[in-house]
């Protein structure tokens, strides 16, 4: 099953995707309501990289630490 996506860009979005935009969406959500309470924040550059690109999990680490140390 999937569900009407942009009907002008002539494509679908499946259950997946809609899935993961929902969860893109509550995540933003949280995170400008936890940002406003935060005495620091720490905003490495991570680029493009999605938050379910576990493979990068390392870069990511190291992304941080740079970040932090700055």
């Amino acid at each position: 099953m999937s569900l009407s996506g942009n009907p002008q860009a002539g494509h679908s979005v499946g259950m997946f995707e809609l899935l993961m935009q929902s969860f893109d969406i509550m995540a933003s959500s949280l995170t400008r309501l936890e940002l406003r309470e935060a005495d620091v924040v720490i905003k490495p550059e991570v680029g493009r990289i999605a938050f379910t690109d576990f493979g990068s999990r390392n870069l990511m680490i190291t992304l941080g630490e740079q970040a932090a140390r700055r």
